[in-house]
């Protein structure tokens, strides 16, 4: 077993070195177990349960669309999309995806989880609203949708944009899942648009190693779509992993989009700039809304939810 991991260790570094100069990763920056401490010590701790308004309406534009389950026109017991929002909270973007779910005859439900918080886009340790309770209250809103006879709870999948996305990827844990939620409940597969798989070292506060959103032990399906322009994420070290774990027969997609930038989705960001600082220096990221690709990246994520077993 020991020769087992040491191999697989050197195949990663091997694909990772042309695209990753900066750091290398080893198959252990996938642990699920990186997270156990953090999850069950603090974020967890730091707030209570939400309480979840499920009582199921049908979706006729309305104005106030967050944390509420509506239902497409038809028979139930219908599929369900849980929308998790990048950072920022709920925008556009989300509501875009809860229309598209609907038409296409999915139940949907936009779970904020910021708490009244204006943002999420902090480093790690100093988010008011961290990982393990984004995780926990996606876990948490699968168990009272559950009790909803309109929805058929082996059919439930998560659709997010950067963290909203990572968080998926974190659903698809068994390990992690193990240690944030008591329910036997699992989401059916999760996708994620423009999340980063990796951050370097010392890009978060107080957190000198690699920090990985991929998980070694993913066991539900997983689409991961990555803009070609995204200079927010090391996109050529996500696919790196993807390929690297998807070859050991983990349920993995990763889809490259041609042209797209972060948030290709963000149709009230489109021309935002910022810079963002690395430990090789400072990078430039753009946002360019695009509705092709967006359409292109929402298409491929309900073919890839039907496809999902």
């Amino acid at each position: 077993m020991e020769l087992i991991l040491r191999s697989h260790r050197l195949i990663l570094a091997v694909l990772l070195a042309a695209s990753m100069p900066v750091f290398a990763l080893t198959l252990s920056n996938a642990d699920p177990e990186a997270w156990r401490k953090e999850f069950t010590e603090r974020d967890i701790k730091e707030h209570a349960d939400l309480k979840f308004d499920i009582d199921p309406k049908l979706y006729e534009n309305q104005f106030s669309y967050v944390n509420k389950l509506f239902l497409p026109r038809g028979t139930a017991p219908f599929p369900l999309v849980v929308i998790l929002p990048s950072c920022g909270g709920p925008k556009a973007a989300d509501k875009h995806l809860l229309e598209e779910s609907i038409r296409r005859g999915y139940a949907a439900y936009i779970l904020d989880s910021l708490r009244g918080a204006k943002t999420n886009c902090l480093a790690r340790e100093s988010r008011p609203v961290k990982l393990g309770r984004l995780t926990k209250d996606a876990y948490d809103l699968l168990e009272n949708i559950s009790k909803v006879p309109q929805i058929d709870q082996s059919r439930v999948f998560s659709v997010g944009g950067s963290l909203g996305g990572m968080v998926g990827s974190l659903l698809a844990s068994p390990t992690i899942k193990s240690f944030t939620s008591a329910s036997s409940l699992r989401y059916r597969a999760n996708a994620s648009f423009y999340g980063c798989g990796f951050f370097p070292a010392g890009v978060n506060i107080n957190r000198p190693d690699v920090v990985s959103y991929f998980i070694n032990d993913t066991d539900r399906p997983l689409l991961w779509l990555s803009g070609e322009r995204d200079t927010e994420c090391l996109v050529d070290s996500d696919a790196a992993m993807a390929k690297f774990l998807a070859d050991r027969k983990l349920p993995i997609e990763f889809h490259l989009l041609k042209g797209a930038t972060h948030c290709w989705d963000c149709s009230d960001m489109n021309g935002f700039s910022k810079t963002m600082k690395r430990t090789s220096g400072s990078v430039r990221v753009d946002y360019r809304y695009d509705k092709a690709i967006t359409e292109d990246s929402i298409s491929k994520t309900f073919k890839f939810f039907e496809s999902s077993k």
